[in-house]
C-alpha cells in the first residue's frame, strides 16, 4: 500500500475534563463537557472536502466521522463570525506560516503564538492555516453574583453567575429573547444579543440528553419561528422577551482545550487521479471561551498540512532471517575475489545456546 501522511494540527491548552469533537452529531449527557467549532470543519474542507485541491473518492475502511464531515452542509461565510476569521492555503513554507501569523495577530492581537510548518517542506506539500476570534459585549451588562454562588447540577457545585431579577429583568427585554420555555419539562432557551453586530449567544437546557446536532436543529427552528401569537411585553408565560419578575442566572464560563483526534480519522484516503492513498497522521484542535456579565470572548486556530504529492511505492515488508544454510564473504571494495568465504551448511560454527 502506498501511503503519505496528512497532518491536522491546532495548538492550545489541554484539559482532561473537556472533549472537542470534529462533528456535532454526538450524544450530550450529564457528566460530559463537549465542544465543537466550525474551525475544524473549515480545515477538513480544505484538506478533504469541497475546498480541497484534489477530489476525495473514499476512505478504507469506511470511517463514519469522515463521512459525516464530508456530508456536512454549511455556508462558511455565513456561519463564521464576520470580520473575525481568516484562512490561507498554499505551498507549505515558512513564508506561508509567517503570512498566517501576521493575519492572525491582526485579528487576535500581537501576543498570539506564531503558526509554523511542522514538517520538512517539499514541492508537493500544501498547508492551510485558519484562525477564528470573536469578542463581543452584551447589549447590556448584567449584574454579577459577587460573593453569592449558584448551586449547579445534581452535585450542587457552587459556581459564580451573572444575571438579572425582579424589576431589573425588564431592562433586558430588548436584548434577551425567550426562544423556548416549558417549565413542566425543565426546558428553556434564551438568546442574548451583542451590543454591535449580529452575534448572539444562546443558552439552552433540554428536557433530557440529546445530540449536539439535534440541539442545534431545535434552536435553529426556534430562531426561525414566527411569534405573532405571542405579544412582547404581555408578561405572560409565552412572552418572547424577558420581563420584570423574571429571574435570570447564568454561570460564568472559562474553558480552554487542546484535543488530539487522530484516532477519529483512521483510514486510507483515496483521491481521484492520485496513484496512492493518504492517511491523517495528526489531528488536534483547540478553543478558548470566556463568558461573564459583560460578554463573550472566543477563539480557535487550526493549522493543516497535506503532502499531496505523487505517492512513492510503499516499501515491501521483508524478512532477512538467515535461519537456513548461507554464505559469508569477506570482500574488499574493488577486489575481484573475496579474501574469505564460508558456507554454513549446518550449525557447525554457529554459537549455540
Amino acid at each position: 500500500m502506498k501511503i503519505f501522511p496528512i497532518v491536522l494540527a491546532l495548538t492550545g491548552i489541554a484539559s482532561a475534563e473537556v472533549t472537542i469533537v470534529p462533528h456535532p452529531d454526538v450524544d450530550c449527557q450529564p457528566g460530559k463537557t463537549i465542544v465543537w467549532t466550525a474551525a475544524i470543519q473549515s480545515a477538513f474542507d480544505r484538506i478533504i472536502g469541497p475546498k480541497a485541491a484534489l477530489r476525495f473518492v473514499k476512505i478504507e475502511p469506511p470511517n463514519p466521522v469522515v463521512l459525516k464531515m464530508r456530508t456536512f452542509v454549511w455556508k462558511e461565510d455565513e456561519i463564521l463570525p464576520k470580520d473575525g476569521w481568516f484562512a490561507v492555503t498554499g505551498k507549505a513554507s515558512d513564508e506561508l506560516a509567517a503570512d498566517a501569523t501576521a493575519r492572525w495577530r491582526r485579528i487576535a492581537g500581537p501576543g498570539q503564538p506564531a503558526f509554523a510548518v511542522t514538517h520538512e517542506p517539499n514541492p508537493g506539500y500544501a498547508a492551510s492555516f485558519i484562525g477564528i476570534k470573536r469578542d463581543f459585549a452584551f447589549a447590556r451588562a448584567f449584574s454579577t453574583s459577587r460573593d453569592k454562588r449558584m448551586e449547579w447540577g445534581s452535585e450542587k457545585q457552587p459556581v459564580k453567575f451573572f444575571g438579572a431579577r425582579r424589576d431589573a429583568a425588564a431592562d433586558y427585554s430588548d436584548f434577551v429573547k425567550v426562544l423556548a420555555y416549558r417549565p413542566g419539562e425543565h426546558l428553556k432557551a434564551l438568546q442574548f444579543s451583542a451590543v454591535h453586530g449580529d452575534d448572539k449567544m444562546i443558552l439552552y437546557t433540554p428536557k433530557e440528553g440529546q445530540s449536539m446536532l439535534e440541539a442545534m436543529t431545535w434552536v435553529r427552528a426556534w430562531r426561525g419561528q414566527q411569534t405573532s401569537e405571542s405579544i412582547p411585553g404581555s408578561h405572560g408565560w409565552d412572552d418572547p422577551s424577558i420581563h420584570d419578575r423574571d429571574e435570570l442566572r447564568a454561570p460564568e464560563m472559562l474553558l480552554q482545550r487542546d484535543e488530539d483526534m487522530v484516532n477519529l480519522f483512521a483510514g486510507d484516503l483515496h483521491f481521484k487521479g492520485v496513484a496512492g492513498t493518504a492517511r491523517i497522521s495528526q489531528a488536534t484542535s483547540t478553543m478558548k471561551l470566556a463568558v461573564d456579565a459583560t460578554g463573550v470572548r472566543f477563539q480557535a486556530t487550526v493549522a493543516i498540512q497535506d503532502p499531496f504529492v505523487p505517492a512513492k511505492p510503499a516499501p515491501f515488508p521483508r524478512k532477512f532471517w538467515f535461519d537456513q544454510p548461507f554464505f559469508l564473504f569477506l570482500w574488499r571494495d574493488g577486489a575481484v575475489w573475496p579474501y574469505a568465504a564460508v558456507w554454513f551448511g549446518d550449525t557447525e560454527g554457529l554459537v549455540k545456546l
